[in-house]
């Protein structure tokens, strides 16, 4: 010391040295390199200089090709897992006025590793990425997750700086990908059950880190949810101060389209969720299938067909692992059906007594338009014509989340039909149109319901004539 041309285990370092202490005064340096236990092989090669004698200010190139696990002796403390693959790298570094900067470029090829907190390892992972200092250019980036494939190129920043609100972490760019399964990708272990089970706490926690800004434009060619299925999603998420949004987002589903935009932030104890959307022509059968009957048995998937379009708002709380809060929810929606048929339901045949058809096994209509509200966990149904092939019925009521209902309909009488004496309380006739109408009520609930004389609605009916 000072000494130039140092090799050791084959390798050779250049550089000068100043001994203090029996150690070499840039020992940062050297155990940055070799002293954290990494398996030097004979394509990694180090050439510096110092600026400074003193040795405080340096610069220099570290070039070579690594393997998974000679990165991990590097960093004993990253948070991947089981790291394979080749890396191959050229770097210079330097160290000017007290601070260190770093650029270069990476390649890795065939990369494989697995996170804590991701459902499955990521394999097969290729990228060319450029960085300077903190800051990472991603011409591609391509891998798997499971059986979810993924491509990214863009730019980030600070990425191993998650969750700090002084250096925040940044994605920019464009993500596209052929298969994304949302519900592998949100998988729980069933160690993570257990523990959630025992301790009352979520399985998971889905509320947006604290200093995450992300800005993405998204395609996916093919997207599962359990039994839901769409197909070219394009859109924009945007992830800033703990809200995700999209302003525009579509996709092809359910044998129609999809497009809307939807905000998710944190409030309370809860994240809240509001969305609006666009749907056109989505079949109503496989619409009831896919959100599996929304939790009741009263109608499902096999009783209904035809085709749905809507323009939608709605506001909903979820829980931080994405369960909704099906009380909070307030929406309106304006919805028309074509085409529609209601096959085999079996209040329908409660009516075979009283319209012009005894079977009743499949009630079509052309066309059925209506505002419908869903506030205070009820759903609000106005007033509506059903004309349809078997007599024309209005229809009003309402019915709650827990499957309470109370439903009134204006059902034309059959022309040989005979009156019961009490149905004087429930029948009206109407001169004009030489019909008479028997006004019923439904009410109870999906599992104990009955049909009974509309008496309330009668009397309306008489006022409006008197006055009339």
């Amino acid at each position: 010391y000072p000494a130039n041309n140092i090799s050791f285990a084959g390798h050779s370092f250049s550089g000068e040295y100043l001994k203090e202490k029996g150690k070499p005064y840039n020992e940062a340096i050297m155990k940055n390199l070799i002293g954290s236990g990494l398996v030097l092989n004979k394509n990694l090669k180090y050439e510096f200089e110092f600026i400074k004698g003193n040795g405080s200010e340096y610069s220099g190139n570290v070039d070579g090709n690594l393997s998974g696990q000679d990165i991990l002796s590097l960093y004993p403390d990253s948070p991947a897992k089981n790291l394979t693959g080749d890396f191959v790298f050229n770097t210079h570094i330097q160290k000017l006025k007290g601070e260190i900067l770093t650029d270069g470029e990476l390649e890795v090829k065939n990369g494989s590793f697995y996170i804590d907190n991701l459902p499955e390892a990521v394999t097969n992972f290729n990228t060319s990425v450029l960085f300077n200092n903190a800051k990472l250019a991603f011409q591609e980036l391509n891998g798997k997750i499971g059986t979810n494939d993924f491509s990214f190129s863009g730019i980030v920043i600070n990425p191993l700086n998650i969750g700090k609100e002084d250096q925040p972490f940044l994605i920019e760019g464009d993500f596209s990908s052929g298969q994304l399964r949302i519900d592998e990708l949100m998988g729980v272990s069933l160690e993570e059950s257990s523990k959630a089970i025992s301790t009352g706490s979520p399985v998971k926690d889905y509320t947006p880190a604290k200093g995450i800004s992300i800005n993405v434009s998204m395609n996916v060619d093919h997207l599962f949810y359990k039994k839901f299925y769409g197909r070219n999603l394009n859109g924009r998420l945007i992830v800033k101060d703990q809200k995700i949004t999209s302003e525009a987002f579509d996709f092809e589903s359910i044998g129609g389209t999809v497009s809307g935009a939807f905000s998710l932030y944190p409030e309370g104890n809860f994240l809240r969720c509001k969305i609006a959307g666009n749907l056109k022509n989505l079949y109503a059968d496989s619409i009831f299938y896919v959100f599996e009957n929304f939790d009741q048995n009263f109608i499902e998937d096999r009783h209904l067909k035809g085709q749905i379009s809507a323009s939608t708002m709605s506001d909903l709380f979820l829980t931080t692992n994405l369960t909704p809060v099906s009380q909070t929810l307030k929406s309106t929606i304006d919805a028309s059906i074509v085409n529609g048929r209601l096959v085999d339901f079996q209040p329908m045949y409660r009516l075979s007594r009283f319209v012009d058809e005894e079977q009743l096994a499949e009630l079509s209509f052309s066309r059925l338009t209506n505002k419908i509200t869903i506030h205070d966990s009820k759903i609000s149904i106005p007033e509506m014509k059903i004309e349809s092939n078997i007599s024309n019925i209005e229809l009003s009521g309402w019915h709650t989340l827990d499957q309470n209902l109370e439903y009134h309909l204006k059902v034309p009488l059959k022309k040989k039909y005979k009156r019961d004496k009490d149905e004087r309380f429930g029948v009206i006739d109407d001169p004009e149109k030489n019909v008479s109408n028997l006004f019923l009520k439904i009410t109870g609930n999906t599992e104990d319901y009955k049909f009974a004389y509309d008496r309330i609605d009668v009397l309306n009916k008489v006022k409006s004539d008197i006055k009339k």
